[in-house]
């Protein structure tokens, strides 16, 4: 049986066997793209979400995302037989439940492995809260109001842009990508780039990355014909040498790997200290 791997970029082939390395041998990674290669990484309907996406800021202080003219943290739109819109011109109805769990004394998100199991099982206390919203008709780039203004909701970190400090170099990082092509995810181009994705064994920065993707764009089994494939088979940004600010922590990360193989492939680095 032929080796599907023996076509597969060196750098390709070795970010596999080591994303692999504590569950699969040579074979196993070997029969798991031999057997994955017909899924693809996307389904028969995906494409890009239309609408661009801006910020207004609310009554009640916050700002909200808007996809187009949809409010997005909005929920849902409707109560009993009164609807109200979901576009930022006219009232917006918010709604969000908080679950948390108490012994009468600690309040926590969940119970913890301590508690016994009737209480780690049994009913957990919650609220719901409502609140009507009339946007500002200014919009602004969602991307330049900072995390604590931001109306947060289930979902919404995949939909936020991240916050474009000058401050930080990742943020300076993410602006440079952003103004060269744009702040969509450069893999599925579906959802924002959250997330600056970096080469560990290099060090530099590939490119904008959703949450989906980067979650699982190292897995892709495919040589060609995928978004992700041709992602990672020649990387956007590799021809600027950025190097990741945080690239001294995928040792820390990997650690259970090199300890396991006997080997260290991670590129030496430190972390980046403001003057």
């Amino acid at each position: 049986m032929l080796d599907p791997l023996l076509e597969w970029p060196e750098a390709r082939r070795d970010a596999l066997l080591w994303r692999f390395a504590l569950t699969l041998d040579y074979e196993g990674v070997a029969d798991y793209v031999r057997t994955s290669a017909s899924s693809p990484c996307f389904g028969p309907h995906w494409q890009p979400r239309p609408g661009e996406l801006a910020a207004v800021l609310g009554d009640d202080g916050r700002y909200h995302l808007l996809r187009g003219d949809l409010v997005l943290c909005s929920g849902t739109s409707e109560r009993g037989s009164q609807a109200l819109p979901r576009h930022a011109d006219g009232p917006v109805r918010h709604q969000r439940r908080y679950d948390w769990w108490t012994d009468g004394t600690t309040y926590r998100m969940f119970a913890p492995p301590t508690a016994p199991i009737a209480e780690r099982r049994g009913p957990r206390h919650h609220r719901v809260v409502e609140w009507v919203v009339q946007c500002d008709p200014e919009r602004v780039a969602p991307g330049a109001v900072p995390p604590g203004q931001r109306c947060t909701y289930v979902g919404g970190r995949s939909d936020w842009p991240p916050y474009l400090s000058p401050d930080s170099r990742i943020g300076r990082i993410r602006q440079r990508l952003i103004d060269l092509a744009g702040a969509q995810c450069h893999a599925c181009g579906a959802q924002v780039g959250v997330i600056v994705d970096h080469d560990p064994f290099t060090g530099l920065v590939r490119w904008l990355l959703c949450s989906d993707c980067n979650a699982w764009i190292d897995i892709c089994p495919h040589l060609r014909d995928c978004p992700r494939a041709a992602y990672l088979n020649d990387p956007p940004a590799r021809h600027l040498r950025l190097r990741y600010p945080h690239a001294h922590r995928d040792r820390d990360q990997h650690r259970a790997r090199i300890d396991y193989l006997g080997i260290d492939p991670l590129p030496v680095t430190r972390a980046y200290r403001r003057r």
